[in-house]
């Protein structure tokens, strides 16, 4: 009897593509397909360092990071802006900005492991105006709130300027704030705090937490000095 041949079946990885292999590393993500250059070490270092800081101090004062890809020395350039720079930027208190980059080098200096480096502040004014011009209308819209009893809402805004509202507002005993709606029709609500009475026409507007420190220390410094005893 004769013998059939078998024929060779067809190996199906020959037909399948190949698989990876485990453990092959994905290529990493490039800075530029962000869209945002990669920062330095020690620039991101300074962001996190300011970003503790104006949060413990409560004011509202935003920055960005240039980049090292767009300059040309190793300084580290911050631009600020924010409704709260003029505690900074007025002219008797400029060497408060100074004492700020001092302890921003100092405190950074320390978690680099002793690396010296020195910090470049910028103001962007333009921004600055149109944060204060925001922090005003809330405060005159809480004033109007406190007086009629009756919730106020702002024009629609970004989540940025909507942030100064909040900032600007939330020490104010006499009002709260909440955002409603959706995007791009977003707005802050002003409501008064519960429970609301009519002002009468003797009764002065209450301050706020920060307006009431700056008063007294006013007044302190007015009053005659007292001999020791």
């Amino acid at each position: 009897m004769s013998q059939r041949r078998r024929r060779p079946r067809a190996s199906r990885r020959a037909s399948s593509p190949p698989r990876s292999r485990r453990g092959t590393r994905r290529p990493k993500r490039s800075a530029s397909s962000s869209g945002q250059p990669a920062l330095r070490r020690e620039e991101r270092v300074v962001a996190n360092i300011l970003h503790r800081l104006f949060r413990i101090l409560e004011i509202h004062v935003q920055f960005r990071i240039q980049p090292a890809t767009q300059r040309q020395d190793d300084r580290v350039h911050v631009v600020l802006w924010g409704a709260d720079m003029q505690l900074f930027t007025r002219p008797e208190v400029q060497e408060r900005l100074e004492a700020l980059k001092l302890l921003l080098q100092l405190m950074a200096s320390h978690q680099l492991g002793g690396r010296q480096i020195e910090v470049e502040f910028h103001i962007d004014e333009d921004a600055t105006r149109a944060a204060e011009a925001i922090k005003t209308q809330a405060e005159a819209t809480a004033d109007e709130v406190w007086r009629t009893g009756q919730p106020q809402a702002l024009p629609p805004m970004n989540a940025a300027d909507r942030r100064v509202v909040h900032i600007a507002l939330h020490r104010d005993s006499r009002v709260e704030t909440r955002s409603q709606g959706e995007e791009p029709n977003r707005r802050v609500v002003i409501y008064p705090r519960q429970p609301w009475f009519p002002p009468s026409e003797e009764t002065e507007l209450p301050r706020s937490d920060a307006e009431t420190d700056k008063a007294t220390s006013d007044a302190d410094s007015d009053a005659p000095e007292t001999p020791d005893a």
